[in-house]
């Protein structure tokens, strides 16, 4: 019988998770906008529409269900909520911007790779909790 993982242990890894995922997310959304003013504005990366950057999404172009992709700068990028939320990432858009910004070789090899599991231990987690947080102190 195999001995299920604590309850503490997953807690501590979807802890750890969620922190990431909100320096990503925030990340991804400075990266992909600018300082105009007092606001940050950009561009939303499928449909094109000008938000501030409190109303743009980091949306995936393969979806974050997808954990080796969940964290990849390519596979992210500032989307409106309209694109990302309620057109499901607007995706014939997103491959169609991917393609250009990337060509067709980084978005294959992106959609074949997509079925490949990945598991993330704590300690890859923390080191990109710090990436990330090295990151944001050298955008801003």
């Amino acid at each position: 019988m195999i001995p299920k993982k604590s309850s503490s242990k997953r807690s501590k890894k979807k802890s750890l998770q969620t922190k990431l995922w909100k320096l990503v997310s925030q990340y991804i959304r400075t990266r992909d906008t600018y300082e105009k003013g007092d606001n940050r504005i950009g561009q939303c990366f499928t449909c094109g529409t000008i938000k501030d950057y409190r109303e743009l999404d980091a949306g995936h172009f393969i979806p974050k269900t997808s954990k080796r992709f969940m964290y990849d700068e390519r596979n992210i990028h500032a989307q409106c909520q309209k694109c990302n939320r309620f057109q499901s990432g607007n995706i014939h858009e997103y491959f169609v911007a991917m393609e250009k910004k990337y060509g067709r070789d980084i978005v294959n090899e992106l959609l074949e790779s997509k079925g490949q599991i990945h598991k993330f231990t704590d300690q890859n987690l923390e080191d990109l909790i710090q990436e990330y947080i090295d990151k944001l102190d050298n955008i801003s």
